[in-house]
């Protein structure tokens, strides 16, 4: 009887493998579901860490700079030193920290950059739901980069080295 059960078992095994595996992308459709709201500023419920609350779609007038990202992420942080070492090159954008995550943890991770105290660079929270209505399912960290009109003009999802990123702003 064992004999019996231990192929049937490695039948199954295998069976479950190809089929996580057999989903291959195919080229030519995207492998992000792209909203096509993405292409101005969303109408996203944005929370300071004092609390104060905004919306995204209302920072008309200024170059934008969307950073979403969490706290705990190894590529965030690599991302968030980077822009520190960096900042004078920021200087005509408002940079905006979005992340799902906790207000504190959002706060202690401006402290832990050393950028809590820079005046174009904000820190803020929203909810999932919010990220996923305005972007879809997006990897953290993800950079929206807008116009003055809030028009999108670069976008980068998943982690990437910020002076390529750099190199596609407008001064």
């Amino acid at each position: 009887m064992k004999k019996k059960i231990l192929p049937l078992i490695m039948l199954i095994g295998v069976s479950a493998t190809q089929l996580s595996c057999s989903s291959k992308k195919e080229p030519d459709k995207p492998a992000v579901i792209v909203n096509p709201q993405e292409s101005e500023l969303p109408q996203m419920a944005l929370t300071e860490i004092d609390g104060k609350q905004f919306s995204a779609k209302n920072l008309i007038g200024q170059k934008n700079f969307f950073i979403l990202f969490q706290p705990d992420c190894e590529h965030c942080q690599k991302e968030a030193q980077q822009i520190s070492e960096r900042l004078p090159a920021f200087k005509n954008y408002e940079i905006y920290f979005i992340s799902s995550a906790p207000l504190d943890a959002i706060k202690k991770f401006s402290e832990d950059f050393k950028m809590n105290t820079q005046k174009n660079i904000h820190f803020v929270g929203t909810d999932v739901q919010n990220i996923i209505d305005s972007y879809g399912p997006i990897p953290a960290p993800s950079i929206y980069i807008y116009s003055e009109q809030g028009k999108l003009l670069n976008k980068f999802n998943g982690e990437i080295e910020i002076d390529s990123v750099l190199k596609q702003l407008t001064y």
